[in-house]
């Protein structure tokens, strides 16, 4: 055989071949079109579920949902603990005397002191040798210029005691509390010189 003829043969073969491949693309061409086509018309399943989150492995069981917190009021809070004061006074034997008063006032830069309220007072500890009350009345406390409105503290010994008594009282007022003890010195009523 001749070289030309080789040569000839091969270039048939290649054209052959070329043809061939066009053809096989072309199909593979129509079908990715038609599969394009296909998927076009078919809901995006990505868009319906959202982000990629994997699958827990089948093995694990699912968790189960964490319980809610339990909240628990607080406890209401005890009373502060009262204040404490103390007020001396003198009574006559047999006699009832007024030996404290207790008030609420607002007092707005030095003027003239204004109740807010009268206090609510009671015993706490009751006097061993006489009796105590209270009652509305009007007084000057310290540091007010002009007489208010006060709860005044009524002491009357027993009868024919002299010496010292004592008791205390809650006050409770705009909200606090406190305690005031009350020590009360009786002596004999004076005589009168003629």
């Amino acid at each position: 055989m001749s070289d030309a003829r080789i040569a000839g043969k091969g270039s048939r073969v290649v054209i052959l071949c070329g043809a061939m491949y066009r053809t096989v693309a072309i199909a593979i061409g129509f079908l990715l079109l038609a599969g394009l086509l296909a998927a076009a018309q078919q809901p995006d399943p990505f868009r319906s579920i959202g982000p990629y989150s994997p699958a827990p492995p089948p093995s694990a069981p699912p968790k189960p949902p964490s319980p809610k917190p339990v909240v628990t009021p607080a406890p209401p809070r005890p009373p502060a603990a009262p204040q404490a004061s103390e007020v001396r006074s003198t009574a006559y034997r047999n006699t009832e005397a007024r030996v404290a008063v207790s008030w609420d006032v607002d007092q707005p830069n030095g003027a003239a002191c204004v109740s807010k309220a009268i206090p609510d007072l009671g015993i706490q500890t009751a006097p061993t040798n006489g009796n105590v009350g209270f009652a509305a009345t009007r007084a000057q406390p310290a540091g007010c210029p002009n007489m208010i409105d006060v709860m005044g503290v009524y002491y009357r010994p027993k009868p024919g005691f002299l010496g010292d008594d004592q008791f205390v009282y809650r006050q409770q007022s705009s909200g606090q509390s406190f305690l005031v003890t009350v020590i009360v010195t009786v002596v004999p009523v004076p005589v009168k010189s003629p």
